[in-house]
C-alpha cells in the first residue's frame, strides 16, 4: 500500500470521527495537481502555528475540483471535523491569507472558506479563474535520476532537513526570485 500511495501521492488520513461527521471546509488555491499532498500534510502539523493554534484538530487534504459557473478546475481542499470548523477556518486562514505567516514548503497558496454562506457567486468565479490560470501557466519537466524524492537531504549551512521533492519544488527563477521554477 505504501508504494500505491507514494506512486499515486495518495495520502490517508486517520480521522477521530466517521465520515458523516466530517466537512469539507476550505480549499488552497495557487496550488496544483503535482503538489505531494503528504509532504505538505507533514509541513503544515509540524509549523509552529498549528503546534501553537491548531494542535488539537485533525484535518485530512484531497485533491479534488472546484466548481463555479458550471466548470470545474482542480485545487486541494481541506476536509476536517464539523465540530472544528470554526476553529480550523481560523486556523487556515491565518496561515495562508496572512502574508507574513510563513508557509509551508514555500507554498504561495490562498485559503478560501467553502463554508462561507456570505460567498457569492462572483468571487466564487474570480477564484475559478485564478486558479484556472496558475494551472494553464504551470510548468511540468520530467526529473528522472536522482534516487527516491522522499530522501532526506541537509541543505548546507541549514539545521533542518528536506526531502528532495521539498528541495525541488522550492527552487527559483534566475530571472525573478520571486517565482519558483516548479
Amino acid at each position: 500500500m505504501q508504494t500505491w500511495m507514494n506512486e499515486g501521492g495518495h495520502v490517508i488520513t486517520i480521522m477521530q470521527r466517521q465520515v458523516v461527521v466530517t466537512a469539507k471546509m476550505g480549499a488552497l488555491f495557487n496550488t496544483t495537481q503535482y503538489a505531494h499532498r503528504g509532504d505538505l500534510y507533514t509541513a503544515i502539523k509540524g509549523t509552529a502555528q498549528y503546534k501553537r493554534d491548531g494542535g488539537d484538530f485533525q484535518f485530512g487534504l484531497l485533491s479534488s475540483e472546484f466548481q463555479a459557473g458550471g466548470k470545474k478546475v482542480f485545487c486541494i481542499v481541506i476536509k476536517v471535523d464539523r465540530t472544528q470548523l470554526k476553529k480550523a477556518d481560523h486556523f487556515f486562514s491565518a496561515m495562508w491569507n496572512n502574508p507574513s505567516s510563513p508557509k509551508p514548503l514555500g507554498l504561495n497558496c490562498r485559503y478560501f472558506n467553502l463554508q462561507n454562506p456570505a460567498a457569492t457567486e462572483e468571487q466564487r468565479k474570480k477564484l475559478f479563474h485564478f486558479q484556472q490560470e496558475f494551472i494553464s501557466q504551470e510548468s511540468k519537466i520530467l526529473i528522472a535520476g536522482c534516487g527516491d524524492l522522499e530522501s532526506k537531504v541537509r541543505i548546507k549551512d541549514k539545521p533542518i532537513l528536506v526531502t528532495l521533492r521539498q528541495l525541488f519544488l522550492n527552487l527559483r527563477s534566475h530571472s525573478d526570485s520571486s517565482r519558483r521554477l516548479l
